[in-house]
């Protein structure tokens, strides 16, 4: 399963987990977060869950550990519209990465399928296209996707702009 750290200490850790229905109070669960430069692994317990909002207590072991992949951001304040074939649809921009974005979307989009988004912040766009690599039904009665897209770099320049975003919502995380 996957999902977003939202807050944690020493005791408690709140994490969205996407895509899971079955996860019980009790359950003991393998977590492992990555960062920009090191993963956090520890047991965490189950101790509730509400929609996508779970809250586990963390358990002995907490381990720092080299990265094993892209440290994904969580972002606010931006929209978003996607474009695939003569589609093109508002969506919800989750997380972004170096090498990528999550999102949410009104409906399926094949992994696979070549996407152009256009990301608005306060002050500039972002016009970046990706391959869709997953796409998740979310199960929320809405009709909710949440699409994985892996960024294609192949210019120069807005692979620079790309960077200069993911620096700056790095060092406000």
């Amino acid at each position: 399963m996957t999902g977003r750290l939202v807050k944690m200490s020493t005791q408690r850790a709140e994490i969205d987990i996407f895509g899971v229905e079955t996860c019980l109070p009790g359950e003991i669960f393998m977590v492992e977060v990555n960062g920009p430069i090191v993963k956090l692994v520890f047991p965490g317990r189950l101790d509730s869950r509400s929609g996508l909002h779970s809250m586990l207590s963390v358990g002995q072991g907490l381990q720092y550990l080299p990265v094993s992949e892209p440290a994904r951001i969580s972002v606010d304040g931006f929209s978003l519209s996607a474009t695939w074939g003569e589609e093109t649809r508002k969506g919800k921009l989750l997380d972004i990465s170096r090498d990528g974005v999550c999102m949410l979307v009104h409906e399926p989009v094949p992994a696979g399928t070549i996407i152009d988004l256009d990301i608005k912040g306060k002050f500039e766009t972002y016009e970046v296209r990706g391959t869709v690599r997953y796409c998740v039904e979310m199960n929320d009665g809405v009709r909710h996707c949440r699409l994985g897209v892996q960024l294609i770099h192949d210019d120069r320049l807005s692979t620079a702009r790309w960077m200069t975003l993911f620096k700056k919502v790095l060092e406000a995380a």
